[in-house]
């Protein structure tokens, strides 16, 4: 392992963030064309968004496979400088940021209060109110892979992907683009307190 093999994480999750963008819209084509009348391109449009999909789940296991790997080089003490401070490029270590998991009952109440089903915008907003009081400074800044965008926004929305992939899933994974909404598993997740 040289030194670059730091920076190769944070390459997963910016094509992992690329390969959601397009998914959002190839969703919107999808919906376009449905309105449109357009069916057959439609159900063209929804086959590619499979496939982008089943190609989104291989990253994300090459992703957990260069992570062991990393990890197994750290226990047996090859990678001396894989617990410096994050670089500007690098990574960020457990714990600097809140976690995603912290995101998840402030979603939900926010989608139970606005009804079960909001435009993302109008979730964030309220996830940020909520959380105001957790979030550390780090959690303001933006991400190296997108300065227009805050840690803590990129975090809800992967608290939010992740709420989507659950057995059963919290959020429904088929919602429109920027649409979150809350399912019947997340109303009782939220009701039992568990986090």
């Amino acid at each position: 392992m040289n030194k670059k093999s730091n920076r190769i994480y944070p390459a997963f999750e910016m094509l992992l963030n690329e390969i959601d963008m397009e998914i959002d819209t190839i969703k919107k084509d999808i919906q376009r064309l449905s309105e449109a009348g357009s069916f057959a391109d439609a159900s063209i449009k929804a086959n590619h968004a499979e496939q982008v999909s089943s190609f989104r789940d291989k990253v994300v296991n090459l992703q957990k496979q260069w992570n062991d790997m990393l990890s197994w080089f750290q226990q047996k003490g090859k990678m001396k400088k894989a617990r410096k401070k994050k670089t500007k490029r690098g990574r960020l270590h457990r714990g600097v940021k809140t976690p995603s998991k912290d995101y998840y009952r402030p979603i939900l109440q926010a989608l139970i209060d606005l009804g079960g089903k909001a435009k993302s915008d109008d979730v964030l907003k309220r996830v940020e109110k909520a959380m105001h009081d957790r979030l550390k400074p780090i959690d303001y800044g933006p991400l190296p892979s997108n300065p227009n965008e805050t840690r803590w926004k990129n975090t809800a929305k992967w608290a939010r992907k992740n709420m989507t992939m659950m057995e059963p899933p919290l959020l429904k994974p088929d919602s429109l683009p920027k649409i979150w909404e809350i399912t019947e598993a997340g109303r009782k997740f939220f009701l039992k307190g568990d986090q």
